[in-house]
């Protein structure tokens, strides 16, 4: 069994954004990237779009529905 590629390398600092989807307040933190290359988030539980690098997230919502099922039509807001 085949391990899954780094997304960065292990011990680097790395930009977050967060945008609270609520009222698109943007937040910018740093995280240090695990022994595997990868990171970790922590989240209240409200609703928030998370991106790696200091450039904003897009700010992307599903309409008229609160999933997205494979093989049917999603209508789709987004934000610049």
């Amino acid at each position: 069994m085949g391990s899954a590629p780094r997304l960065y390398p292990p011990g680097s600092t790395q930009t977050i954004t967060y945008i609270r989807l609520r009222d698109g307040k943007v937040r910018h933190a740093t995280g240090k990237a695990d022994l595997q290359g990868g990171l970790s988030f922590d989240l209240d539980g409200d609703a928030w779009e998370v991106g790696v690098g200091s450039a904003p997230a897009s700010g992307v919502e599903l309409a008229e529905t609160a999933w997205a099922t494979a093989g049917k039509p999603v209508s789709l807001r987004v934000k610049f």
